[in-house]
């Protein structure tokens, strides 16, 4: 089973990082030692001081944390990075919410449909272990080195300073983007997937049985940790 991140849990901090798989050899008469690496390495990820101030956020993370099953589970959890997403109207979010039904009424509780400003594609397949890729634009800033990204929930970044192959028009419509990111994909990807930087997502797994543990102030608040790891098992 996969879980989705509750979306009224929001942390402080979040702490992405790729962690080499790489081993050091041991040190040198002249005080230099040998990396070896054996992959690009896989995700961590730490969410830090997560606000608990309702009943209901209460409840979605014990229910979070106890169906994760102390790693058994996978989640799927955003990395909160809208601020650096390659957003095409500048000060405004990555998507836009309140979209009415075609007749202008929106649903029972108030709230309509929600449309993504950042649309990207994949222009070409993409194979398993796939270090570049070339994406068609439909709506996006500039995309950007250092930029995150994610193809079937599974998490990237952007690691070149990306090339234009076809100009676009206001808001990046109709251009053609390629570049290199790291870890190798995950999972191989056709024609026309889609390439999600407004909000890119991981799939992670609890990285310890005891992480997440949450203690009440008075039986109300609470700003619990929570250490995530890539859900990979390797190619």
């Amino acid at each position: 089973m996969v879980l989705a991140w509750p979306s009224i849990l929001r942390p402080q901090e979040v702490m992405p990082h790729l962690m080499p798989m790489s081993a050091l050899g041991p040190v040198a008469s002249k005080g230099l030692r040998q990396v070896v690496a054996s992959d690009a390495g896989f995700w961590q990820m730490t969410l830090t001081g997560v606000p608990i101030r309702t009943a209901d956020q209460v409840r979605e993370w014990r229910w979070l944390v106890t169906a994760a099953q102390g790693g058994l589970e996978d989640i799927v959890v955003g990395v909160f990075d809208c601020r650096q997403a390659p957003r095409p109207i500048a000060h405004a979010g990555v998507e836009i919410t309140g979209i009415p039904h075609s007749d202008g009424a929106l649903f029972s509780d108030g709230s309509g449909y929600t449309q993504s400003l950042v649309r990207t594609w994949l222009h070409d397949n993409a194979a398993l272990r796939a270090t570049a890729i070339t994406v068609d634009v439909e709506i996006a800033g500039p995309i950007r080195r250092g930029m995150f990204f994610s193809i079937n929930d599974r998490l990237y970044m952007v690691t070149s300073i990306p090339a234009i192959i076809v100009g676009g028009g206001a808001f990046g419509v109709g251009q053609r983007v390629t570049f290199d990111f790291l870890p190798p994909l995950r999972v191989a990807a056709g024609y026309g997937t889609p390439v999600e930087f407004g909000k890119p997502k991981a799939t992670m797994r609890l990285a310890s049985p005891d992480t997440g543990q949450l203690s009440l102030r008075i039986g109300r608040f609470g700003d619990p940790d929570i250490d995530l790891v890539e859900a990979w098992d390797g190619f």
